[in-house]
Parts: structure tokens; sequence; C-alpha cells
């Protein structure tokens, strides 16, 4: 499973002309796209409620032998929780 948040993570911190330039912090993918070009199981779940359903189908594909990834679409957010 991968979150997807349209970001990369710590880029602005250790890159900050390449971030204020050329925006390198929102440097993102699809990446379910990418597995699906390894011959992989994919799916790119957008939505809360699809999430279960998607867990499932992908674990009954692991179960028969086949690689899975779920892309799970999220969004940035400005605090992090402590902990």
């Amino acid at each position: 499973m991968v979150l997807n948040n349209n970001l990369m993570g710590g880029y602005e911190k250790y890159l900050p002309v390449a971030t204020a330039k050329f925006g390198a912090r929102y440097l993102s993918g699809n990446y379910a796209k990418v597995a699906e070009g390894l011959g992989g199981y994919t799916e790119r779940v957008e939505k809360p409620e699809d999430l279960a359903p998607a867990i499932r189908r992908a674990v009954a594909e692991v179960e028969a032998g086949r690689p899975a990834l779920l892309e799970v679409r999220t969004r940035e957010e400005a605090v992090f929780p402590a902990g």
C-alpha cells in the first residue's frame, strides 16, 4: 500500500532552491500504473469508502500468488499528530 498525497516529503528542507524554483516538493506520480506495468495487481483508491473492498481484492490476489499494490490517494496535512 502506497499513500500518495502528491508530495515528496522533505525536499524543501534539503533542496530549497529546487523547491522554490521548480516545485520539487510537488512531484508525484501514478504508482498504480507503475505496478501495472510490472505485471502486478493494482488499484488506485480515491474514496475512503472504497478502501476496505480494495484491500480485500488485493489480499485475494496475493493469496493467489500475484503481487499487489494499492495506491491510496490522500491529501497534504499541514500539521502532523504528535506521538
